[in-house]
């Protein structure tokens, strides 16, 4: 992968970011949160390694992270382990953990985020991870952990809305206890994600991140809608249904695959994104002439 830095920002965020010089992708070495990302994405950057582009200001999220790590690493007490790298030999891989911090049976992960990923509850991918990483301790180090935690850091936080709205976190710092699942449970789960990851699976609608298309009911100069429906059939009922439903109009609003579309670096390469984009361009090309 190359890191790019075509408004010549300060090296240092690019050398924070920059793969190691000679490192070349193991098939059969997998990190932990590529254990449970989409298997297509890593085979695809497995592949495309030397021709992925990437500018420095699209990692800015991971550079802030790296340096909280760092600070982390840096300042943890003495009866805190932090920033620990162990791997975990399992169904043919060598799976490798760097664990922020655990002290007894409470291990923790930082997450630097946003309030709006925040509000909407514990990811999916957090709680996956922190319960493999407690795995991993357990079969390495034959340590139990009984407390998982994540504290998130909201890089967006905004103190005058903490004061107004009680639903709001009223913190930039925030611990909260993710659900622990059994020794049995989790080694089931990551033998699922191997046989995912050795079978290269396509991605899912949940791994594309996809919203569907939905139809909202609308009255004219008003920005909100008065109902979004999941078909054109139950928005056009609600209206007719409704006394003033003939002043009303339906504004479709396209489905979209956000990971697909803003955040996949191999995008480029995937048959599945191609296809789309080719549908989509045709689509316009027909509206235009039907226009």
């Amino acid at each position: 992968m190359k890191i790019l830095n075509p408004r010549s920002l300060p090296e240092a965020f690019v050398l924070a970011v920059q793969p190691k010089e000679g490192y070349v992708p193991n098939p059969n070495r997998i990190g932990v949160t590529s254990l449970i990302a989409p298997p297509h994405v890593r085979s695809l950057q497995r592949e495309h390694d030397g021709e992925i582009e990437v500018e420095v200001e699209d990692m800015t999220w991971l550079i802030m992270g790296r340096s909280v790590h760092s600070l982390l690493e840096e300042n943890s007490p003495k009866d805190v382990v932090a920033e620990q790298k162990i791997v975990f030999s399992f169904e043919g891989f060598d799976i490798v953990a760097v664990i922020d911090t655990y002290k007894g049976d409470v291990l923790q992960d930082f997450k630097v985020t946003s309030v709006y990923s925040f509000l909407l509850g514990e990811k999916a991918e957090w709680i996956q991870q922190l319960n493999i990483y407690a795995w991993m301790l357990k079969k390495v180090k034959d340590i139990d952990i009984k407390t998982l935690q994540i504290i998130a850091i909201l890089r967006d936080f905004m103190p005058r809305k903490a004061k107004l709205d009680k639903n709001y976190p009223q913190k930039p710092l925030i611990a909260v206890d993710v659900p622990i699942w059994s020794i049995e449970k989790t080694e089931e789960f990551v033998r699922g994600r191997i046989n995912a990851h050795k079978n290269n699976l396509p991605c899912t609608p949940e791994d594309r991140w996809a919203r569907p298309t939905t139809f909202a009911v609308k009255a004219p100069n008003v920005k909100t809608a008065k109902k979004v429906c999941a078909t054109m059939e139950e928005a056009e009922k609600w209206i007719a249904a409704n006394p003033k439903g003939a002043s009303f109009f339906v504004e479709v609003r396209p489905g979209e695959d956000v990971r697909c579309d803003t955040y996949c670096n191999v995008s480029q390469w995937c048959e599945y994104y191609k296809n789309k984009k080719k549908e989509e361009t045709n689509g316009e090309e027909k509206e235009e002439n039907n226009g």
